[in-house]
């Protein structure tokens, strides 16, 4: 009888570009989680060494233990001392699509994570932020429509949904590039709100003290309860989705950026991230990133070693909301947030070190009479 052959195993490389969508869903899932909460690469790091049930959801593949030097660095896998990711939050469910809803991006924040101080910032741009948007007949609009601008038939003349999506995914970059005065955004990860749901059901919803009652924004029904209470994923979802404040947007951005941080550390101190499996099942069609596993590696070594609490800074695009009209055939008053732009270099010096001369203020023509 011939001898057992011994099967070679796959090298890492090989084993990853053959996976099916779902399993690197699974993978990838993680990065949002750090992301959005900022506390970038430590808890992937945490994520890839104690996670017990590999094994079972990718038998082919043996998961030992990788030592420091297993693992490609920053440097290695990225070209540049700062990586700008952006994180959107996309307000597609289920039910807006089958209704022929416009997708828009309705939470838009940069993570700037800096390679040689350990520094990571997160900047939010208002997604009422007034900008140049060409695809839009060299118009201006709200940055939230950007994907609307860089996917729709009318503007690109592409039919394919997927060409469709791609394209709307990179004019977002492009427009949050401009409006960040030329910062390049490297890598982006998306969601949508059935996802967010999902996600945070999953792990056991997220203790919170919700500073005030939450109301629906049309019928005024009781959405959450004001105080400390373990809120659901469609409880977690109406919280950040919220914008019926005296400071509108503002607030909503600092809510966002506020529940995130909380959520992330109940996450990782009760050590609900190793769910991967239930994860990645709720959220494979609702979660996509350009990020490779072997930068998602890097990224977690470069947290263990350099990123603490104390390195993460959060930011608001500085500006205010106005009334008023970008064009002579708008048929409608609208707000707008209008960018501050002292503040927006003095913010581009601090996070980026980038020296920019603040530009003219952008103005509205004057809202209708009656409106």
């Amino acid at each position: 009888m011939e001898p057992e052959t011994q099967k070679k195993p796959k090298t890492f490389g090989s084993w990853f570009a053959s996976l099916s969508i779902i399993k690197k869903t699974a993978l990838l899932v993680a990065v949002f989680m750090i992301l959005s909460a900022g506390a970038v690469g430590a808890t992937v790091w945490w994520y890839y060494n104690r996670i017990t049930d590999m094994g079972k959801m990718f038998p082919e593949l043996e998961w030992s233990k990788p030592s420091d030097e297993s693992l490609g660095t920053v440097d290695d896998v990225f070209d540049s001392n700062i990586l700008n990711i952006l994180l959107i939050g996309f307000d597609r469910n289920e039910v807006r699509e089958e209704e022929g809803y416009v997708i828009n991006p309705d939470t838009l924040m940069v993570a700037a994570i800096n390679f040689d101080t350990g520094q990571v910032d997160l900047v939010s741009i208002p997604r009422d932020t007034l900008v140049p948007l060409s695809n839009a007949l060299g118009e201006r609009g709200r940055i939230n429509t950007a994907y609307y601008f860089g996917s729709a038939e009318r503007y690109t003349g592409l039919t394919d949904p997927a060409e469709q999506h791609r394209s709307g995914i990179a004019k977002v970059l492009e427009t949050v590039s401009d409006t960040l005065q030329g910062v390049p955004i490297h890598h982006y990860v998306a969601v949508d709100m059935d996802g967010v749901v999902e996600i945070v059901d999953i792990l056991g919803g997220v203790w919170y003290d919700v500073p005030f009652d939450i109301f629906h924004n049309h019928t005024g029904r009781l959405l959450v309860e004001e105080g400390y209470q373990r809120l659901t994923g469609k409880q977690f979802l109406d919280f950040v989705r919220n914008r019926t404040f005296r400071m509108g947007d503002l607030q909503r951005v600092e809510n966002q950026q506020d529940i995130l941080i909380a959520a992330y550390e109940q996450f990782r101190e009760q050590g609900k991230i190793q769910h991967a499996p239930q994860i990645f099942k709720a959220v494979q069609n609702h979660l996509e990133t350009s990020l490779s596993l072997e930068q998602i590696a890097a990224l977690s070594l470069f947290g263990a070693q350099k990123v603490t609490g104390d390195d993460i800074r959060n930011h608001t695009l500085p500006g205010g909301s106005y009334g008023g009209r970008v064009h002579h055939s708008q048929v409608s008053t609208r707000y707008y947030y209008i960018i501050d732009q002292r503040g927006r270099a003095d913010l581009l010096k601090e996070v980026w070190g980038l020296e920019v001369e603040p530009g003219p203020r952008d103005t509205l023509l004057p809202p209708l009479s009656g409106d």
